[in-house]
């Protein structure tokens, strides 16, 4: 099962409450099948996320952390990941790459995971391609 997030690129005031979530709903995911979590690079949401998928690797060895990167020539935490990969996005402008990126995670995932707090913006927006092509939605500010 492959499991990606979406969430705002600023959110650490947030960050108590969000580790103590994705923690939570990342073990539950595990629990059920979930063994390849694909991840951005472009955000504090990001990297709030890749870092809880590095704590629950310490549990199960046996999940992928990937990192789905925007751009070519991106920089990242190499410990955080156990691949990365460049999708086929290489023809998109590079002001639409993070959009084309996130657009690519949804069309992919079996399940998205949602620390949206606001209605507006790229997070949002990939959270809307969700739904709309149906994918199971984990919303991190709800206690549902």
């Amino acid at each position: 099962m492959k499991v990606t997030f979406c969430g705002h690129r600023n959110c650490y005031n947030d960050a108590e409450y969000l580790n103590a979530r994705l923690d939570e709903v990342i073990e539950k995911l595990i629990s059920i099948g979930a063994n390849e979590f694909m991840l951005g690079n472009n955000g504090q949401f990001d990297h709030l996320s890749a870092r809880a998928v590095k704590r629950a690797k310490g549990k199960h060895p046996y999940i992928r952390s990937i990192l789905v990167k925007a751009y070519i020539d991106e920089n990242y935490d190499r410990e955080l990941y156990d691949e990365t990969e460049y999708p086929p996005i290489e023809k998109t402008p590079l002001r639409f790459a993070i959009s084309a990126r996130n657009e690519y995670l949804v069309n992919i995932c079996d399940v998205l995971v949602s620390g949206v707090k606001v209605t507006f913006g790229g997070a949002a927006t990939t959270r809307e391609k969700a739904i709309k092509k149906k994918k199971v939605i984990i919303e991190l500010y709800s206690e549902n």
